[in-house]
């Protein structure tokens, strides 16, 4: 999910040049569903095997697939080679804001987006790079709908996002639908560039890591947050109390405060929250997010 794949700069194309473009345009559903390691490499590895079988799979799925009756199973093997090819081609021959938004889009929490994206380079490699502004179709409308709910949600955490310092370091823990770390990392880089901090997706196990001007996005797995020594005990009381004495309590709206602040959010906020280790709710806190 987190790899990058080199693409050398080119100047896009306004029209598909014909050839195997126009070839993956016309090429037919089959019943056969893709294997794949979840990556975006492996993803485009899929590209390349569609481009080269001229053939659309009726699904795509993250290994392993299992046995599918009624369906051929091609598992398909993550090359870098054929994955830096593929996105070479694909910004060559369609444009590079082809390929960027095949990258977001690939980010999103959207089920099935494997297939849509890959009827989308259909629709592109038939149009051309024009294609992405074509709403009326069900396949950029899709895909486009993904990828504004991934940046509304990356906006959200920019606000809602709670740090607490541990040994002078900053520690966040954050769930998300969508895979919004690198972005949230990069905002904060920017806003504390003189801070150490570490922005843990419990959702994804995936950190995100900033020290000395250096940043690191690996897989974390599971990972337990230490417990809070007594003077961050001491900053999340007081920050506690602040925010329920600014509170109006005649002035309460529970429905705007649910439609501003989704309880999805409150987990991990410390307004919400008891002295507890990062990301760990109380009992009490835990049914006030459910509604109960």
């Amino acid at each position: 999910m987190f790899d990058q794949v080199n693409v050398k700069p080119a100047r896009p194309k306004t029209r598909p040049s014909g050839g195997p473009l126009r070839r993956f345009a016309g090429c037919p559903q089959k019943a056969v569903v893709y294997s794949y390691d979840g990556s975006f490499s492996g993803f485009l590895c899929c590209v390349f095997t569609g481009w080269r079988r001229r053939e659309i799979p009726c699904a795509v799925c993250r290994e392993p697939a299992g046995e599918l009756p009624l369906f051929t199973v091609r598992r398909v093997h993550g090359e870098a080679e054929k994955a830096a090819r593929t996105a070479n081609f694909i910004r060559e021959k369609l444009g590079g804001e082809i390929l960027s938004f095949l990258r977001r889009a690939f980010l999103t929490a959207l089920a099935g987006k494997e297939l849509y994206m890959l009827r989308f380079l259909q629709l592109v490699c038939e149009k051309g790079p024009q294609a992405l502004y074509m709403l009326a179709d069900e396949r950029v409308l899709t895909l486009y709908k993904a990828v504004l709910r991934r940046s509304k949600e990356a906006e959200k955490y920019r606000g809602f996002l709670r740090f607490s310092r541990y040994r002078g370091v900053l520690l966040a823990v954050i769930e998300p639908e969508n895979f919004i770390l690198r972005l949230l990392g990069r905002h904060f880089k920017e806003r504390l560039p003189d801070e150490r901090f570490l922005i843990y997706d419990r959702a994804h196990q995936a950190a995100f890591i900033y020290s000395g001007g250096q940043e690191r996005l690996f897989k974390a797995g599971d990972f337990t947050p230490p417990k809070f020594d007594e003077e961050e005990k001491a900053c999340r009381r007081l920050w506690r109390i602040f925010y329920n004495t600014v509170a109006i309590k005649d002035k309460e709206n529970r429905r705007a405060c649910a439609s501003r602040l989704p309880k999805r959010y409150r987990a991990q906020m410390t307004e919400f929250q008891d002295d507890n280790p990062a990301g760990e709710e109380s009992p009490a806190i835990t049914a006030q997010r459910r509604g109960l």
